[in-house]
């Protein structure tokens, strides 16, 4: 999923990929793109305007509970 949605094939997923492509993996319908934006943010941990494959792994796991 991870390199799904790291679009540029940099290593990362930067804001504007993980909003444009949440949608289309996680269809929820009540979750809008600012909602995904906050996501991000909180995914974030060191602030550097990008999820690792780390931060967006503890996501997932935080998602299967």
């Amino acid at each position: 999923m991870f390199e799904h949605l790291d679009s540029n094939k940099d290593g990362v997923v930067d804001r504007d990929e993980f909003v444009n492509s949440m949608p289309i993996f996680m269809q929820i319908p009540s979750v809008d793109m600012r909602d995904y934006a906050i996501i991000f943010n909180a995914l974030d941990l060191n602030n550097d305007g990008s999820l690792s494959l780390n931060e967006f792994g503890m996501f997932l796991e935080g998602a299967k509970l």
